[in-house]
């Protein structure tokens, strides 16, 4: 499905129902007011490019796709987790995996102190 850049929200609502959520649920996960949501949708609105990158993760899409209307929606998601030998960005490997942008995502949703703990716990598991 091929859309200007100027449908952004309808890409976010595309995107949304996709994943069968609510602009409730998705404010929630985005710690944005449903009415943030509603105005995306109808292009009131544009969400940042911090927003539009936490909506790829949450709607598992890509943000090209979603941010310009090109290339596939769907993120690509590729690598294994326990492999800590190779980067997982860079021109090699334009990537992560679903379990890190699951820590990702819970990390930018989460206060202070849970930003905290996600840190402490990656430093005890860190490989040496």
């Amino acid at each position: 499905m091929e859309m200007k850049n100027s449908e952004t929200g309808k890409r976010v609502a595309i995107a949304r129902k996709n994943a069968g959520l609510t602009q409730d649920r998705l404010a929630q996960l985005l710690g944005v007011t449903r009415g943030s949501c509603g105005h995306w949708e109808q292009e009131i609105n544009t969400p940042s490019v911090s927003n539009l990158s936490r909506l790829a993760i949450e709607l598992n899409v890509s943000f090209e796709w979603l941010a310009t209307g090109r290339g596939k929606m769907e993120m690509e998601l590729k690598g294994d987790i326990n492999d800590v030998s190779k980067p997982s960005y860079g021109p090699e490997q334009n990537f992560l995996n679903s379990e890190k942008i699951r820590i990702i995502a819970a990390y930018d949703r989460g206060d202070r102190g849970k930003r905290v703990l996600i840190l402490q716990t990656s430093e005890h598991i860190s490989p040496k």
